[in-house]
């Protein structure tokens, strides 16, 4: 009896027909579904041979695909899709550039001259790069797709519809900076999982109360660099961090209760801020930036009620050095769990009120002038970053103190930027490991040679801001950079002693200096790079996927390199048997007439070239 069993597959992916492949001792035979013609042939051609292996192929992977969505522990539905992934090139817009994430391959971001018409739902990040000037919710519903981070900053965006972005219910992040918004309605934005928001840098006039009032996730909101006077809307209940610096801002009635907030990143400054911003307590906040009279007077027992502290930043008078007041300093003095502290546009009395802080790393002195120095040595003896740009009054009394110098151990970083510096002697600085002298009229000779000894030593990473760090004498080195100028080759190995220069007169910038400051690191972006969705919907600073889709990856890998080496081996036997057999029949049924029968048979007319066609 002939045993035979067929293994059938659609393959309407492809385009081809129902097949079935009958599997009978060792002989695979074709029958076409739209074809019950009976095909023999003297010899088998290669091209016959490429066919059949061809379809055999498409089954193994067919079994392939079953056998691997039936492994334990794997989600059909992700599996399913990750195949889909693997088969097909993801479209992207023609007039985009897409990449795709090299640690998530399902995910994509796009970068767009304009609002694209639809996108795929593995593009998750889009950036707008031209002129939109209106935003309406048309244009916003064409885009379709799964978006967690739409940019649309610089894009000249003047308006704004009610509700555009409503549609995008997996937003995540929108950075609407750098545009010409003027006013933002009631209800403008109503994204459920939105969490960054980002208006800095436009020509905010006016926010209505409830215009955050739907945003019941967000955590981030900047708005700096506006034209607000007041701060009257509602802010959501979930905020951690609240940019308003560089407003307009001399009041704050805001809806909300401030103290009901959990911030932990406060900016009002660059604003006129008459008194310390209405929150009495806060056991969340660690980062605060106050200027002018908010942060002249620290309310009392300040310490107390915002024991989180962690990094301040007090900015006096441009017009005019203020001076700290005694409670603010003792107020300081108790916190201390501060590690940043940053003073601008101040005349301190001294430094003492620092000695108790333990915790304290980086202290920014930027145009500051101290009355006494006494006691200095324990009021910088846990610093590792001392950074005293714009206060050249400070040079010499700290650098020019070798008692001082040596008991500074704990230095690691050093800036003098716009100090007025000459020259410099490697005797005039603790042992740090990185220097910035940059913005100096620097006199370049041999005698700063020890700086390049130093990037030697530190594999290029001592001297910051190198291209910054330009020559003023001799006139032959003018406007060139110091690496350029001062080397081994040109000086020789021997150094040459060196003292600490400054110019005779180096002006205070106090009216023509506009403190930017930062609540963040310097030079931090206000957007994301990447942002991912949790189980729970909230973000994350990772990979866009769980590790379990990548595990699933790994395993659709494995199936299909399994499967290539199954046909392999399968296409090796076939071949070992086509040339044992020189002549073959195949029925309508897909059955196989032995050679004793075929001898017997008269011969078939060959078919046709058409009907060869047909059946491809």
């Amino acid at each position: 009896m002939n045993h035979r069993k067929e293994i059938c597959l659609t393959t309407g992916r492809v385009g081809l027909p129902h097949l079935s492949l009958p599997v009978t001792n060792g002989y695979f035979g074709l029958n076409s579904a739209f074809s019950h013609s009976v095909i023999r042939c003297g010899h088998i051609s290669i091209s016959e041979i490429m066919k059949k292996a061809t379809y055999l192929f498409l089954a193994l992977a067919a079994f392939g695909n079953v056998l691997c969505q039936e492994t334990e522990g794997i989600d059909r539905s992700k599996l399913k899709h990750s195949i889909t992934v693997l088969r097909e090139v993801l479209p992207c817009p023609q007039e985009c550039i897409c990449n795709t994430h090299t640690k998530d391959p399902t995910n994509k971001e796009a970068v767009c001259p304009n609002l694209p018409k639809s996108l795929h739902p593995n593009i998750r990040y889009l950036k707008v790069t031209g002129n939109i000037g209106t935003i309406s919710t048309e244009d916003i519903q064409e885009i379709e797709g799964q978006l967690y981070q739409l940019d649309l900053s610089g894009c000249n965006i003047s308006r704004i519809q009610t509700g555009a972005f409503d549609s995008l219910v997996h937003l995540v992040s929108l950075n609407l900076s750098n545009n010409n918004i003027k006013t933002l309605s009631n209800d403008m934005f109503a994204c459920p999982r939105l969490i960054y928001l980002y208006m800095d840098g436009n020509a905010l006039q006016t926010i209505q109360n409830t215009a955050f009032s739907k945003l019941q996730r967000l955590m981030k909101l900047h708005l700096q660099h506006n034209l607000l006077q007041e701060i009257s809307f509602g802010l959501p209940i979930t905020l951690t961090d609240l940019d308003i610096s560089h407003n307009r801002i001399s009041t704050i009635t805001s809806t909300t209760d401030l103290n009901k907030l959990k911030l932990k990143i406060l900016n009002v400054c660059g604003n006129t801020l008459r008194e310390f911003p209405p929150i009495s307590s806060s056991k969340t906040l660690e980062v605060l930036c106050l200027e002018g009279e908010a942060a002249a007077h620290l309310p009392t027992e300040a310490a107390a009620n915002f024991p989180s502290l962690t990094t301040i930043t007090l900015i006096g008078s441009q017009k005019l050095q203020s001076e700290i007041d005694v409670a603010s300093q003792s107020e300081l003095a108790k916190m201390r769990k501060l590690i940043v502290l940053t003073i601008v546009n101040y005349h301190l009395k001294s430094l003492t009120f620092l000695a108790a802080l333990d915790n304290l790393k980086t202290l920014n002195l930027h145009n500051v002038t101290i009355e006494s120095y006494n006691n200095m040595d324990k009021a910088l003896q846990h610093l590792t970053t001392l950074n005293i740009d714009w206060s050249p009054k400070l040079v010499k009394p700290i650098l020019g103190n070798k008692n001082l110098l040596i008991k500074l151990s704990n230095i690691k970083t050093l800036s003098l930027k716009y100090t007025g510096l000459v020259s410099l002697s490697e005797n005039n600085i603790p042992a740090i490991e990185h220097l910035d002298i940059s913005e100096n009229p620097l006199h370049c000779d041999c005698k700063l040679l020890w700086i390049q000894h130093k990037e030697r030593d530190h594999l290029s990473k001592f001297l910051h801001s190198k291209p910054q760090t330009i020559c003023n004498t001799p006139p032959s080195a003018a406007r060139q950079t110091l690496q350029t100028i001062v080397n081994i080759v040109l000086c020789g190995e021997q150094q040459r002693e060196g003292t600490l220069e400054q110019q005779s007169e180096v002006p205070i910038q106090t009216t023509t200096m506009r403190y930017v400051s930062r609540t963040t690191t310097p030079g931090y972006t206000t957007t994301p790079k990447y942002i991912s969705m949790n189980s729970t919907g909230l973000p994350q600073q990772s990979q866009m996927t769980e590790k379990s889709d990548h595990s699933t990856l790994y395993i659709i890998l494995g199936c299909v390199v399994g499967i290539l080496i199954l046909v392999g081996i399968v296409l090796t036997v076939v071949l070992t048997q086509m040339k044992k057999r020189r002549k073959c029949q195949i029925s309508p049924n897909g059955g196989e007439t032995p050679m004793q029968q075929q001898e017997q048979q008269p011969p078939i007319k060959q078919a046709k070239s058409s009907d060869h066609l047909l059946k491809k």
